[in-house]
């Protein structure tokens, strides 16, 4: 199981490099925010990972607090770029 979660990490850091990649290529300030959004969902998915690996349940709590962040963010951003018109 090991195995799976090394590999799952590995993915999740190729990711997350493609993530970063674009968000360095584009010059819209949408598709910067979008390409960060990514990128904290993949980190959220990296501690779920570790939580699993560890078998340890107070990662949890992180992941809730990063989860709602995530979607207010989220939320916050669309308003953003609607009253911007970008």
């Amino acid at each position: 199981m090991t195995v799976a979660y090394g590999v799952a990490g590995l993915m999740l850091l190729g990711a997350m490099a493609l993530a970063l990649l674009s968000m360095a290529r584009t010059q819209s300030v949408a598709l910067r925010l979008v390409g960060l959004e990514l990128l904290l969902t993949l980190v959220i998915s990296g501690v779920a990972i570790q939580a699993a690996a560890t078998l340890q349940d107070s990662y949890l709590d992180i992941l809730l607090a990063a989860a709602g962040l995530s979607f207010v963010a989220t939320i916050t951003v669309g308003r953003w770029l609607r009253t911007r018109g970008d």
